[in-house]
């Protein structure tokens, strides 16, 4: 991509501008910037800004012991947070002590695929 931007943008040539010499320049340190430093930095402000904008919330699960193994409460939605405490007790409240049953099981076999893409080209910042 420099390649083609030195005859539009010289100053991105190395021979016209060479950022660790600017860094070092401006910083009075010995720094160092360059096409792999580049993206993996903006990967890293770009994660923590997601980090510093990261709001907590309080949930609860629903979960019950039958002996041999343990079964967590998923609603309708398919999912087993509950965002009130007064909605994960009723829950808790109307199946406490009482029995149950095993309606119906699936079976189904699951394949784990890890997918590794080798595509570089989108990482680079211009």
């Amino acid at each position: 991509m420099l390649s083609y931007l030195n005859p539009i943008l010289p100053f991105h040539s190395p021979s016209h501008f060479n950022s660790p010499d600017a860094l070092t320049t401006k910083y009075n340190a010995s720094l160092s910037c360059g096409r792999v430093q580049t993206p993996t930095l903006a990967l890293i402000v770009s994660r923590q800004k997601e980090i510093d904008a990261f709001k907590p919330e309080e949930y609860w699960e629903v979960e019950a012991d039958f002996g041999e193994y343990k079964g967590t409460h998923i609603n309708d939605k398919n999912e087993t947070r509950i965002n009130k405490k007064e909605a994960a007790q009723e829950i808790v409240n109307k199946v406490k002590g009482k029995t149950g049953s095993v309606t119906s099981i699936e079976n189904e076999e699951k394949k784990n695929i890890n997918v590794i893409n080798n595509n570089f080209r989108n990482v680079y910042i211009f």
